[in-house]
């Protein structure tokens, strides 16, 4: 659902740009957007350490332990090209 209001916040400013050359709401689609995109994020986080920890500790160690293993994969690929950078 908060997916919809970003994209209706971005299009109100893409549609204020185009017809009325004003980049108000474009300038402040950052601000409007991002407060309530970390505040889901720090609330996924929240559930995915409850569930994973299940009062275990060592659970909870290793679980965070294969999250940064992935990330440090992630972070070691070589970057892939984009169907658009070829274009």
């Amino acid at each position: 659902m908060d997916g919809l209001h970003d994209a209706d916040v971005l299009a109100g400013a893409v549609i204020q740009q185009v017809e009325k050359n004003g980049t108000s709401l474009l300038d402040g689609c950052s601000e409007t957007c991002l407060s309530h995109t970390w505040e889901r994020q720090a609330s996924a986080m929240w559930r995915t350490q409850v569930m994973h920890d299940s009062g275990d500790a060592t659970y909870e160690r290793e679980f965070r332990k294969q999250i940064v293993r992935k990330d440090l994969e992630t972070m070691l690929e070589p970057p892939t090209t984009s169907p658009s950078a070829s274009l």
